[in-house]
């Protein structure tokens, strides 16, 4: 029974790591959120944010990108950059 046991948690390690390269290949930023509390985020959503690692990041989503209402978004729609906060939209510029 130990033996099984420690072959669950080498394959649950396993593909943990296996997600997160995955995730971190991507070119695209991706946050998971629970609410509206951060729980994840790959590496090229913590350069768009600013942050070096997820540690360093407010716990909660509206404190990363002030006025952001992600309830704001219709399901399966893009944000309109009209529509984004105005300290986004300039960062996007440049």
């Amino acid at each position: 029974m130990v033996l099984f046991d420690r072959k669950l948690i080498r394959n649950s390690a396993d593909e943990a790591r296996r997600i997160r390269a995955f995730a971190d290949a991507a070119i695209e930023g991706l946050v998971v959120i629970d609410g509206e509390r951060v729980v994840d985020a790959n590496r090229s959503f913590l350069l768009l944010a600013g942050y070096e690692e997820v540690a360093a990041m407010p716990a909660i989503l509206g404190d990363i990108f002030s006025g952001f209402d992600p309830l704001s978004i219709p399901a399966g729609g893009e944000i309109q950059r009209d529509r984004m906060p105005a300290d986004r939209r300039e960062r996007d510029r440049t």
